[in-house]
């Protein structure tokens, strides 16, 4: 039985499936945002007066970078959260440094590049040359973070 798909079937389904992948990533997503961790990580980006970090203040934040102790427990985090997510693209992309791996796992935290760039102590200009980097090694347009998402869809 040769079933046919019309075009606007095959939209449904494509849409079905994105949104299962939504659902699955939220699912795990909210695990990792109850952890200890990342509540630790999340408090290095409050300003005393609730100001947002942003290109134009950075620099006054720059002690926040993360500690070596944590960038090797947000990728444990990961890791085993997402079903071997970070050694999966590790062994998939071996050009991608322990840094570049750390920036993908808090890409995947909706951060802003300021945030970014001051959890990994680097300039915004910095960090900006390492996301272009990360997104030709991965050969995509999409952030960080949609290719993330759309990455782990596919490990299993």
């Amino acid at each position: 039985n040769g079933a046919v798909i019309m075009p606007c079937q095959l939209d449904a389904l494509e849409t079905f499936g994105e949104n299962l992948i939504k659902v699955k990533y939220e699912e795990k997503w909210k695990s990792i945002e109850q952890s200890e961790l990342m509540r630790r990580i999340k408090s290095k980006l409050l300003t005393d007066d609730g100001e947002k970090i942003t290109v134009k203040n950075i620099e006054i934040y720059n002690d926040r970078n993360l500690s070596s102790i944590d960038i090797v427990e947000l990728r444990h985090l990961f890791d085993t959260t997402f079903d071997g997510l970070i050694s999966k693209l590790a062994e998939q992309y071996p050009d991608l440094s322990p840094t570049d791996i750390c920036c993908c796992c808090l890409s995947m935290a909706n951060l802003t590049n300021s945030e970014l760039a001051v959890l990994l102590g680097v300039k915004y200009s910095a960090l900006h040359t390492r996301i272009v980097k990360i997104k030709k090694i991965f050969e995509t347009e999409k952030s960080l973070r949609d290719f993330m998402v759309r990455y782990y869809s596919t490990i299993e």
